[in-house]
């Protein structure tokens, strides 16, 4: 869960990307974060619970976001600073938003997946919650120092850091996945 609102705070830097390194207008671009930030979240989190339960199994599915997410993230650093792939990288920002909103829908799915006994579903939500949350204290304080430091050269630092994040969420979900199928064959 840690890994999924690292990822959605760090998304908050896409769109200044738009306009540092592609001169995006900053109407435009507000147009662009607000498509993201508002109407993929309603019309993507449901489609991802959705998707989890046709699959049978959020972790599955959010493995798949995060891996998917992490080469978008990475792509960010090979597309030319060229005006003419302002397009792309408007469309790579919005499926990267609609894949966050995607897995801020189904984040708490893994609870009941990961065969908690309800008699610890409460603290384990907490934990769950204390420790999934805690990127809102420094992904911003870090990128923030980045961005101060490096200025428009943070942003691929920014963007391997995202990818990399993302993988190890991927790799935790099929460890967890893991050892739900394990478990469940014994």
């Amino acid at each position: 869960m840690a890994s999924i609102i690292f990822i959605y705070q760090s998304a908050s830097y896409l769109v200044p990307y738009l306009t540092d390194a592609y001169g995006m207008e900053a109407d435009s671009a507000a147009i662009v974060g607000m498509i993201r930030a508002y109407f993929l979240a309603f019309v993507v989190a449901p489609f991802a619970g959705i998707v989890a339960d046709k699959v049978g199994s959020a972790l599955k599915v959010m493995a798949a976001f995060l891996f998917i997410g992490s080469i978008i993230a990475a792509s960010f650093i090979i597309v030319p600073h060229e005006s003419f792939y302002l397009p792309l990288l408007i469309g790579l920002v919005l499926i990267l938003g609609g894949l966050t909103f995607g897995l801020r829908g189904i984040m708490y799915a893994q609870v009941n997946e990961i065969n908690i006994p309800k008699a610890y579903t409460g603290t384990a939500m907490g934990f769950l919650i204390c420790l999934g949350f805690s990127p809102e204290a420094y992904v911003h304080i870090i990128f923030g120092f980045l961005m101060d430091k490096l200025h428009e050269n943070a942003y691929p630092v920014m963007f391997v850091t995202m990818a990399a994040v993302m993988l190890f969420g991927a790799l935790i979900c099929m460890i967890l996945r893991r050892g739900v199928v394990n478990h469940s064959v014994k």
